[in-house]
This record gives structure tokens, sequence and C-alpha cells, in this order.
């Protein structure tokens, strides 16, 4: 179990083997939970995290650089800090 603090002050635990929407759900906006939508766009803060090639409509190359993901496809790897 992970522990991800979301915008500086919102403490959950997530497990290792779940997405960051799967673990929060409603904790995080999300919309079609498959990387198409870009709804459940997030910027890590602090931590390690691992995810599929993701989908560059929803979440563009340059977003990628900066430290973004999508939470629907995106596992902790460690405790986490993430900002929506």
């Amino acid at each position: 179990m992970y522990q991800v603090i979301i915008n500086g002050k919102e403490k959950h635990l997530n497990a290792s083997d779940k997405t960051i929407v799967e673990a929060l759900g409603d904790k995080v906006p999300h919309g079609c939970k498959s990387g198409g939508c870009g709804k459940c766009k997030v910027l890590i803060l602090k931590g390690d995290v691992t995810h599929p090639i993701l989908n560059s409509i929803a979440l563009s190359a340059k977003n990628q650089e900066e430290g973004y993901t999508l939470a629907c496809q995106t596992k902790p790897l460690s405790d986490i800090e993430i900002e929506f």
C-alpha cells in the first residue's frame, strides 16, 4: 500500500496493483477510465509511478515531459503526491 496525497492535503491509500482512479474513485476527476478522454490528468509532484504508453490525444508529449499522467492508467511505485 502506498500513500497518495492529493492537492497537498487529502491523504489516501492506494494498493500497488490498482490505478490511482481504481483506488481513489471519485476523489480524482475521471471520465472514460480507458485513457482516451484526459479528464483524469494529474501532475505527479513526488514519487514514482508506472503506466502504459499514454494516448497522446488525451495527454500531449509536452504534458508528459512536465510530469503529468493519466490517473486511470497510472499505478504508484512509491508514496506519491498528485495535483489536479
